[in-house]
Parts: structure tokens; C-alpha cells; sequence
């Protein structure tokens, strides 16, 4: 059986792009394909926070469109996993006019009865006088690889679609008519078009050399031994990209660092918190909220793939536009995710200004254009 259209990779970005695909080409024939099972690679350790930020016009731009459509997907599919959050943002008073033209929506200063309470509930948070405590939109607080296996159980209810878990893509081989996706075990599946949505697995025989903007990083979280409250908010310390994250659902908070460790393999056995993470951590922490610092223990790591302007890549491989490739979430790819997709299925023949909301008696149109 041929495919109209081939995704591979079952993470949050390759189910949101067959989402999206499904709802403008409700009749096209659609496979993901999954290495492991779907929603268990890098979403399963992934950022389940989506902040209302974009530190450039174009990551702004990325953020609002990206909840656009995900409000457009929850019309199709139903409700997706997760719940609005308030999140506040510690900023140096120095810094205040230019980070809160970052934000996607309007911010204002926290009043004392805020930095209050913030400090009654985090053990030994320290609020410099010199910091501004800003509140703004909620960000969303959610789960990537449940978002991925709620949108690809949706998907599945439905005809033409197929999700192939366990199928690890050995090399995509592009010819004039459509492309051979080439599994380990020496099994093919043809389709006309193919979208690759690996996350930090860069590599993929038979496609183009990975851009040299392209490189692995560490993603690091924290186990924070304090009860977390639903009415807890998201607390980010700016200047130090680090936040504390509320998590209800297993009574603890999750302090999410920046780790500086390049180059990693995406590989569960080859990665863990390490001295580095720790370090790192006691240092923020050290500024912040020292009584937390004796608090953590264990953590979820994992890596992405990484741009230099933290951009997601989403380009034809050389001299084709049968082969696509959606990547660099740079940690962001929760927040970047139906963005993205939209992107990708623009280079497939979909204008980024067509309606996401396409009626569901929409007429059969092949995703290769004529």
C-alpha cells in the first residue's frame, strides 16, 4: 500500500503534523512512523510548559500561531492534556521595559501581597529588592508525549490513517515519483511525500548532510522534594533561564535548568543528572531559593536538537520537495509544535494561509501538488 503522505518520527511534532494534515486533507492516506512507541522518546522527558515568550518577533509569531492551532486541533479531536497555569517571571528592574516586550500578551508588576505569597509558599525564596516580579497570559502546563498519543489515538479511529510503532527508519531513498522509506528489518514503505520530525535523532541516511546549525543539547529537570498546590504558579528566574515548575500530579515541583552540555547522544542508558546539572542548579538556587538546593534529588533528562537562534528548522532537503525536514525545537518543540507543522505542510503544497478549520466534507486533494 502506498502513502500519500510518510511522517517519521511519533513525537509531539510528527503527531501534530499528522493532525494538521489529517484536518486539510481529511481524505489523503497517512503513516508515522515511531522507532520506539509513540510519544516516548524526547516528549516523554520534553518541557511540558508552554510560556507565552518569544524572545524575537519571529519566536513570537511561532508562539501565538502555535496556539491558534492548537485551539483548531482540540475543535477537531477533542481536548488535549493539560491545564492553564499562572506563571510569574522574576526580572532585574533594569531589564523589565525590554524583557516584557518579549511576551506575547501584556505584563504588569506583582504588588508586595504577591511577592508574599510567592515567598510563603517556596521555602527560603529570596525576591531581591532590586527584581521585579512581572504576571502576564498563563502559560499552559501539559504533557508532550500524552499530547502525541491523545492525537494519534484520534487519528487512528479514523481510515487512511496507519501509526507503525517500532519501526526504525534505516534511509530515505527520493525518487521523481515518491520516495522509499527504508526500514532496519529491510521492510519499504513508499509515499508520495515524507515529513522527517526526529527531534535529536539528526541523522537519516539517504537525506541530505545535516545542517551545520543543527547540534544536541542536554535538557535537564530537577525533582524538587515539596509539595506543589494547584494554584501554584510557574515561577522563571529570567536572567538565569530556570524555572520552577508546579506539578501537582506527583506532589513535587520540577526546577528546570539550562544545561551547557553539547553534542550528546539521544540515548535513556547514556544520559542522567549529572555533577554538571547539580552545580548548575545549586547555583541558581543559591540566588533564588537556597532551602531548595538540599531538595533535589533525582531528575528527567533528555536532549533536542538545537539551532544556533533557537529558530525550529523546517526545509526541503536539497533539490526535492518530497522530503522534508521539521527540527530544531531547541527545547521548545511543545511550544513550536502545530507551528511547525504548518510550515512543513506549506512546503508540501499547503499555504500557510489557508484555514486550519477546513470542514470535514472537504474534497480529496492530494498533498503533492499536480
Amino acid at each position: 500500500m502506498g502513502f500519500d503522505l510518510a511522517i517519521i518520527g511519533g513525537g509531539i511534532v510528527g503527531a501534530t503534523i499528522a493532525a494538521l494534515a489529517r484536518i486539510r486533507r481529511p481524505l489523503a492516506r497517512i503513516a508515522l512512523l515511531e522507532q520506539h512507541l509513540v510519544g516516548t522518546g524526547a516528549s516523554l522527558y520534553g518541557g511540558a510548559l508552554r510560556v507565552p515568550l518569544g524572545t524575537s518577533r519571529t519566536h513570537r509569531a511561532l508562539t501565538a500561531r502555535s496556539e491558534d492551532l492548537f485551539r483548531a486541533i482540540e475543535a477537531w479531536g477533542g481536548p488535549l492534556p493539560g491545564r492553564p497555569l499562572p506563571i510569574v517571571w522574576i526580572v532585574p528592574a533594569t531589564r523589565r521595559e525590554a524583557f516584557a516586550g518579549c511576551l506575547t500578551g501584556a505584563s504588569e508588576a506583582a504588588g508586595p501581597a504577591t511577592r508574599r505569597a510567592l515567598e510563603a509558599r517556596v521555602p527560603g525564596l529570596a525576591l531581591d529588592p532590586g527584581d521585579v516580579v512581572l504576571t502576564g497570559p498563563p502559560a499552559w502546563h501539559g504533557n508532550p508525549g500524552a499530547t502525541a498519543r491523545r492525537l494519534v489515538g484520534a487519528l487512528r479511529r479514523q481510515a487512511g490513517f496507519v501509526a507503525y510503532e517500532g519501526f526504525r527508519v534505516a534511509a530515505v531513498d527520493v525518487r521523481p515519483d515518491g520516495c522509499d522509506v527504508v526500514g532496519a528489518d529491510g521492510d519499504v514503505l513508499r509515499s508520495r511525500q515524507v515529513v522527517r520530525a526526529t527531534g535529536p535523532w539528526l541523522a537519516l541516511p539517504g537525506a541530505g548532510a545535516q545542517p551545520a546549525e543543527l547540534r544536541t543539547k542536554k535538557v535537564s529537570a530537577l525533582h524538587v522534594d515539596l509539595a506543589a498546590r494547584d494554584d501554584d504558579p510557574a515561577i522563571v528566574f529570567v536572567d538565569d533561564d530556570a524555572y520552577l515548575l508546579p506539578d501537582p500530579d506527583s506532589g513535587r515541583w520540577i526546577f528546570c535548568i539550562s544545561s551547557d552540555e553539547w553534542d550528546v547522544a539521544p540515548q535513556r542508558s547514556g544520559l542522567g543528572v549529572s555533577g554538571r546539572d547539580r552545580a548548575i542548579a545549586a547555583r541558581v538556587l543559591g540566588r533564588h531559593a537556597p532551602a531548595l538546593t538540599a531538595l533535589c534529588r533525582g531528575g528527567r533528562v533528555f536532549c533536542d536538537g538545537y539551532t544556533d537562534d533557537r529558530l525550529p528548522l523546517v526545509a526541503c532537503d536539497p533539490g526535492t520537495r518530497r522530503l522534508v525536514h521539521a527540527l530544531g525545537g531547541s527545547g521548545a518543540g511543545y511550544r513550536f509544535a502545530p507551528a511547525m507543522a504548518e510550515q512543513a505542510l506549506a512546503l508540501l503544497g499547503l499555504e500557510p494561509g489557508e484555514a486550519a478549520e477546513v470542514p470535514a466534507s472537504m474534497p480529496q486533494a492530494d498533498l503533492v501538488p499536480p
